[in-house]
């Protein structure tokens, strides 16, 4: 009880102390808002500036990447196109050659033609000649045994000539006998005359055979020629 009226100064101490704490108290408060709100921005701001550091490395690595991708494409176009050109380089050598080795060919096709061709026509030439020989060494026989019959026909002619002489001088020395002989000459002029004519009618004959018999000849070798040129020559085989 003693105490008791001690009770006052401690209320009024209170009541001073009072608006002092809770000023302390208010700003503490406010220490503790500000911080919470400087804590909040500070994160806010890391956050922003961590999304804003990711997009532009996903900006550089998307640029990196398409610039990566744009350079292989390129190279892969560029690889291509160096094959293709290659490709093309070595199939227009291959065709040349091609075509090389055909011209050639036909030029030396061309070539043996022209070299057959010119053996044939020689070949002919000397199976013309050799036959054209013959047929005039067959016709100079002819004319030499034409030859000796007409000498043989003179040499009967001048003993006929001889015989009409003598048979002129029997006459003469025998008028009996000019009848007879004269007869005797007119027979024996007459078959003379007949064996001339049918001599001269059988060389005509031989001449004749002889030279149709050569014509045929020569126009069967022409036609077995022409025939081997037709054969051997496709330009002049007939067109469909």
């Amino acid at each position: 009880g003693a105490s008791g009226g001690g009770g006052a100064p401690t209320t009024e101490l209170a009541k001073q102390l009072a608006p002092i704490f809770q000023e302390f108290l208010a700003k503490e408060a406010k220490k503790s808002e500000d911080f919470a709100a400087g804590q909040i921005q500070e994160a806010a701001d890391k956050e922003a500036a961590r999304h804003t550091a990711e997009l532009e490395q996903l900006v550089k690595d998307h640029n990196e990447e398409k610039m990566q991708l744009d350079t292989t494409h390129t190279a892969e176009l560029a690889t291509q196109l160096a094959a293709f050109w290659e490709t093309t380089k070595q199939e227009d050598q291959d065709r040349n050659a091609g075509h090389a080795a055909e011209l050639r060919m036909l030029k030396d096709d061309h070539a043996t033609q022209l070299q057959e061709a010119a053996r044939r026509e020689n070949a002919l030439q000397t199976r013309l000649l050799t036959e054209k020989a013959a047929a005039t060494a067959a016709n100079n026989a002819l004319q030499q045994e034409k030859q000796a019959l007409q000498e043989k026909n003179a040499a009967g002619v001048k003993k006929l000539d001889a015989s009409t002489a003598e048979v002129a001088r029997l006459v003469a020395e025998d008028a009996a006998q000019t009848a007879a002989n004269a007869a005797q000459k007119k027979e024996h002029q007459q078959e003379l005359d007949d064996n001339a004519a049918a001599h001269e009618k059988e060389l005509e004959r031989k001449e004749k055979l002889h030279k149709i018999d050569l014509d045929e000849k020569l126009v069967a070798l022409y036609q077995r020629q022409l025939e081997s040129f037709k054969l051997s020559d496709p330009s002049s085989a007939p067109h469909a």
